[in-house]
């Protein structure tokens, strides 16, 4: 009876500074999804409620920087649904997530990838975050590294710009955005503006990290008249059409 409470305070004696962190860490996510859920009416639902088939779908995962196995499982499944012909990613990163989706598509798929180029990045992080702006300065040979030697590196097509000003008409229509960039709330409202602009009739788009405040804002404003929901994994958020007509599930989805 007494052994849970024992073992938690010795954690507590023996590493205190790693529990004050982790019950921070934890409380911020539960207020998080409470200000999704009520605030912003984003409600949070497993990904295969949108199509039963996703649950059975075979995908193709491996290791990647940054990228978990939750996260990874349903974009690629999305990839599978959709076999999208054009795909748009802001923010490459490192490349895990292109590497997925690039392994997950038909062979015929081209994907683009956006990232900031550093020669400018100055002036162009000047109201980012700041967790943004370490991202941004990351070493340039790192971005895109985990798709660079792949055998599907032939799909991807790097792309160096500032999501608040790149044109990315010409690619239009696209069957898949994913959303990885700046945090900020003005270029998530932007990088949102541009990925509905492109969106093909069958298609969807994907935000990452739902549980920032900015994101929130911002899929909190679309979602008045377009269905968007948050996934299972606390990180991903999507929205999804197919013939032009978007999917909606029921209350009875929810969780």
């Amino acid at each position: 009876m007494w052994r849970l409470p024992l073992d938690l305070a010795s954690l507590m004696l023996r590493h205190p500074r790693w529990c004050v962190d982790e019950c921070i860490k934890q409380t911020s996510t539960v207020r998080a999804e409470g200000t999704a859920r009520f605030n912003h009416r984003l409600p949070r639902i497993y990904h295969h409620r949108l199509d039963s088939r996703l649950e059975r779908l075979p995908v193709e995962l491996g290791a990647a920087s940054c990228v978990d196995y939750g996260k990874a499982m349903i974009v690629t499944r999305l990839c599978k649904l959709l076999r999208p012909r054009k795909v748009l990613e802001i923010g490459t990163y490192r490349g895990g997530m292109t590497a997925h989706i690039a392994r997950n598509t038909p062979e015929d798929c081209e994907i683009w990838t956006i990232d900031l180029p550093r020669e400018h990045q100055r002036s162009m992080t000047a109201e980012m975050l700041s967790s943004d702006v370490e991202l941004a300065e990351m070493d340039i040979s790192l971005v895109g590294r985990e798709w660079a030697r792949t055998s599907d590196a032939h799909k991807i097509h790097q792309l160096w710009g500032d999501s608040m000003t790149y044109d990315f008409s010409d690619l239009a229509p696209v069957n898949l955005v994913y959303i990885d960039g700046s945090h900020a709330e003005r270029w998530v409202q932007k990088d949102t503006e541009n990925a509905f602009s492109v969106l093909a009739p069958t298609g969807a788009i994907l935000w990452d990290d739902c549980l920032w405040r900015g994101v929130q804002r911002v899929l909190g404003r679309f979602a008045r008249d377009k269905p968007i929901y948050r996934f299972e994994d606390n990180s991903t958020a999507g929205y999804v059409q197919i013939d032009g007509k978007p999917i909606s599930v029921g209350s009875r989805s929810f969780f």
